[in-house]
């Protein structure tokens, strides 16, 4: 069960939900991002992966080889400071690029907003309290699919929110089988991303 744990908390990982949420968005629903032609999309996605999850991973990488941090996995709470800063800078730089890259496309910059305030949230509430970036990641993907329905009655769309939560209480689940969070903490996240998703996609869907 613990390996089954660690696998869904790799494939859901808080760095990879950017990746995830603009595939769907590109691929699926690209009516979203209309005024980007479709072969942007691929070099776009390239953008988000390299940015939001490669890049700070290498940084976790050298923190971890300096041993400012114990371990890849930063399970401890002190060990998630740095890498959450570095994180939350790199997702601001992002989501300005995007804002002045991307003016005339609304959802891209408001969407990569919402995820970077996730982040700083996270990294501010980690230097008191161990929150669950997990959750939080996954709470921020619950809201979106919740506002796409709301705002566009898809009947399709209601299957996807069942879904959707059925992968929340599944990566919430691994994270406590992995006891490196208590159900307070999953729970906070999960409210903390959904709270700040709604609020960031209620400007644009």
């Amino acid at each position: 069960m613990r390996l089954l744990a660690k696998t869904v908390s790799t494939v859901w990982h808080p760095l990879l939900m950017p990746t995830y949420i603009f595939a769907f968005v590109f691929f699926v629903i690209p009516e979203l991002v209309a005024p980007i032609r479709s072969e942007a999309f691929v070099p776009l996605l390239s953008l988000v992966f390299i940015s939001t999850f490669l890049i700070p991973v290498f940084v976790v990488l050298i923190l971890v080889k300096m041993e400012f941090v114990s371990e890849i996995n930063i399970d401890k709470r002190k060990d998630r400071i740095l890498p959450h800063v570095f994180s939350s800078l790199i997702y601001v730089a992002v989501t300005w690029f995007f804002y002045s890259k991307l003016a005339a496309v609304p959802f891209m910059y408001v969407l990569i907003s919402s995820i970077s305030c996730c982040m700083v949230a996270v990294t501010v509430i980690n230097l008191f309290w161990k929150i669950s970036a997990h959750s939080t990641a996954i709470g921020g993907l619950f809201s979106f699919v919740v506002f796409y329905y709301v705002a566009n009655s898809s009947f399709q769309g209601f299957y996807l929110i069942v879904i959707v939560l059925l992968i929340s209480g599944i990566v919430m689940a691994s994270r406590l089988l992995l006891d490196v969070h208590t159900l307070a903490q999953v729970c906070a996240g999960f409210v903390l991303g959904t709270i700040v998703g709604m609020l960031g996609l209620s400007y644009v869907l």
